[in-house]
């Protein structure tokens, strides 16, 4: 996907919907890809508090942890996630 001169929201939710597409492609389930929406809207939502700073190729690792920190720390049950939760998080926005 060629990248254009927006916000990072912007890119990331073309990005959304670009990946959305591949796994719908790749037969997901159907509640596989409701899940990895949810996280990925989630994750655009996380990354306005940056968008003045970067732009969608300054996400590097780091971010991505830091988005997994987040969402645990901001856990609505206040589990923790567990490392299978943490691999399939990161695998959807990785």
């Amino acid at each position: 996907m060629k990248l254009k001169n927006t916000t990072i929201s912007e890119d990331l939710e073309r990005w959304i919907e670009t990946y959305l597409k591949h796994i719908q492609a790749l037969s997901y389930s159907n509640n596989t890809s409701l899940l990895y929406r949810r996280i990925l809207l989630e994750f655009v939502e996380y990354s306005l508090d940056y968008q003045d700073e970067m732009q969608i190729n300054d996400i590097k690792t780091t971010f991505l942890v830091n988005f997994l920190n987040y969402l645990e720390n901001n856990s609505k049950n206040g589990n923790k996630l567990s490392k299978k939760n943490k691999n399939n998080l990161f695998e959807s926005i990785n």
